[in-house]
């Protein structure tokens, strides 16, 4: 059976990677990062976003199947706790 991509996954192949690291390394966003990266929560938000998510355990409920696949473009899916902070 063929993989048909998700909005989420259409939405991720078109955003210019490489730019967006060199801007976070450009303003040291991930410097005191204790356990969300800027990349994370960048994926975090679309995912919220685009899956019409009302919460943050509706986000963290969604990201966590799909766990394999972000690892393809260096994040993890977040724990809640992680994301309120």
């Amino acid at each position: 059976m063929r993989h048909h991509p998700t909005l989420l996954e259409q939405a991720l192949e078109a955003l210019p990677w490489g730019r967006f690291d060199r801007l976070v390394a450009q303003h040291r966003a991930d410097e005191r990062c204790r356990g969300c990266s800027s990349r994370d929560h960048l994926v975090s938000l679309l995912c919220a976003a685009l899956g019409g998510h009302a919460s943050l355990r509706q986000t963290v409920a969604a990201m966590a199947p799909n766990a394999g696949a972000l690892r393809l473009i260096a994040c993890q899916a977040p724990a809640r706790s992680t994301l309120s902070d």
